[in-house]
């Protein structure tokens, strides 16, 4: 399949494991490629600050709406899928950026790789869920009406549109961020 010599260059899925080595002592050691801020240590504290308002209002905003009493949010499959989407990829951000916050202004290259640019695809789907919620509420109130929850229907699209400029704002902050490769 492959000329002789060459190997399959797809990364295999714990190929991290391979950066790390066996001390002397028995310990292992991580010998692969870090990621280093690039930025004072006051810079690093103000974007993390930043990153993580963003990330708790634009989850309190997807976990807001999903406890408001919407008809739609009852029985309407069209409107209730893609806000799983939506709260699973908030869910999912979030777990990413305590990864990142965890890991600090030095990051090991599978961290990087799974928090960094990670993140902003999580806040995309985020950012699609939202929308595909949005319209298809929009389509149900159409279709069938308010059902007398008129606040209710109105504060659920506000939510909606919170989260995914939250989710926008986040993705902007995080690609903005610079990190420089290190061995």
């Amino acid at each position: 399949m492959f000329p002789r010599g060459e190997e399959n260059k797809k990364k295999k899925r714990r190929a991290y494991l391979d950066d790390f080595r066996q001390t002397t002592t028995g310990a292992y050691e991580y010998k692969g490629i870090h990621y280093v801020w690039d930025g004072g240590e006051a810079e690093w504290k103000h974007q993390m600050r930043m990153n993580w308002v963003y990330a708790v209002f634009m989850a309190a905003a997807v976990i807001g709406a999903g406890c408001l009493p919407v008809p739609s949010m009852i029985n309407c499959v069209y409107v209730i899928l893609p806000f799983t989407v939506c709260f699973i990829c908030a869910v999912s951000v979030i777990w990413g950026l305590c990864r990142l916050s965890s890991g600090g202004k030095s990051l090991r290259s599978y961290v990087y790789d799974a928090t960094v640019e990670q993140i902003p695809l999580r806040s995309i789907g985020t950012m699609i869920g939202a929308a595909a919620t949005m319209a298809g509420e929009v389509v149900y109130l159409v279709k069938n009406g308010f059902e007398g929850k008129t606040v209710s229907a109105v504060f659920f699209l506000l939510t909606l549109v919170c989260a995914f400029f939250l989710a926008k704002i986040l993705r902007a902050n995080i690609q903005k961020m610079v990190w420089k490769r290190s061995i």
